[in-house]
């Protein structure tokens, strides 16, 4: 039997901006631009992170090590 995990980590391209969670306590991450993606978990107010992408309303961001997407609305 054989197992694989496939993780996705920060991109090695640089960042083009940095952007600050406006949330009042936190704000839910996901694993692509839409609601339609699963959750990876929560932003917490006030963290500043990298921005390397946007799609419409939504931003790749680098958080705990890991690219994850953010509404604009909450960055």
């Amino acid at each position: 039997m054989s197992v694989f995990v496939v993780s996705v980590y920060v991109s090695a391209a640089p960042a083009i901006g940095t952007g600050i969670c406006t949330a009042k306590s936190r704000c839910s991450i996901r694993l692509g631009a839409g609601i339609q993606f699963k959750k990876a978990g929560t932003l917490p107010a006030k963290a500043n992170v990298p921005v390397y992408q946007q799609s419409g309303k939504w931003y790749q961001i680098s958080y705990q090590n890991k690219l994850v997407w953010v509404h604009g609305d909450y960055l």
